[in-house]
């Protein structure tokens, strides 16, 4: 996309985002309209199509929704002169964590629900293995930040909640080894 080589001005945001909307109304099940204005929109508009784009792959369990939702926070770890898009990828790093975060204490609630307090909804509630996934997807972004105290201590709630789930080992290794512990990693 040219919005990865240049910064889009508002106008281009704006245009770029009526054209995806419209494919989207017309062809909704469609996720790369839904996608897409992920890597170009910014603030709130960001905040909100990124919230609709997590919480739908973690209602349905999807495993890579961490790797694409990291494609939009790529140039995160640049310093801000060393990319034209670094700063605007810290923000939505700190969007997502924000979001991330915030579904991660609200499903632990009971009922288990993606509704806040705040928004004062009594939505009904989550089905279990949206939790495991908001606990999978919330340690590979501590994974990422290099957290990994914090990335394996999601990793055991989610291996307390379900213990055969396989990938949640070979992801604990993964941050073993991303910690600088290739032994533990490779007896796990």
């Amino acid at each position: 996309l040219p919005c990865d080589e240049m910064e889009l001005s508002d106008a281009q945001v704006e245009m770029l985002t009526g054209v995806y909307d419209k494919y989207l109304a017309r062809y909704p099940k469609v996720e790369a309209f839904k996608r897409i204005p992920l890597n170009f929109t910014r603030g709130v508009a960001f905040r909100s199509r990124m919230d609709a784009f997590l919480r739908k792959g973690l209602q349905r369990n999807v495993p890579s929704l961490f790797s694409d939702t990291k494609a939009t926070f790529g140039d995160a770890h640049k310093l801000p002169g060393q990319s034209h898009n670094a700063a605007a990828a810290q923000e939505r790093l700190a969007t997502v964590q924000s979001l991330a975060e915030g579904y991660l204490a609200a499903l632990k609630g009971t009922p288990s629900t993606f509704d806040d307090a705040a928004e004062g909804g009594a939505g009904k509630g989550e089905p279990p293995m949206t939790l495991l996934f908001c606990l999978v997807f919330n340690a590979q972004l501590q994974d990422y930040l290099g957290n990994a105290e914090a990335a394996l201590a999601l990793l055991d709630a989610a291996q307390t909640h379900t213990p055969t789930m396989h990938d949640l080992y070979k992801l604990k290794a993964r941050v073993y080894k991303h910690g600088g512990d290739v032994g533990t990693a490779a007896l796990i």
